[in-house]
């Protein structure tokens, strides 16, 4: 099935800028995640870590 898949994306122009897209894409992302994880607020992090258990908030 790869074989397929492999000589069907050959035939096509530009197809290799897909995975250079994929790849910037995906260490955008992640950085932007480490840099959140980085500069929260630590009172805001244990928050967000006890929602699920903190029984205060129901209606």
């Amino acid at each position: 099935m790869f074989s397929f898949i492999k000589k069907y994306a050959e035939g096509i122009n530009g197809v290799d800028v897909f995975g250079d897209f994929g790849l910037v894409l995906f260490v955008i992302v992640f950085l932007g995640a480490v840099l959140f994880a980085l500069k929260a607020n630590k009172n805001y992090i244990s928050e967000l870590a006890h929602l699920p258990l903190n029984d205060s908030s129901k209606n």
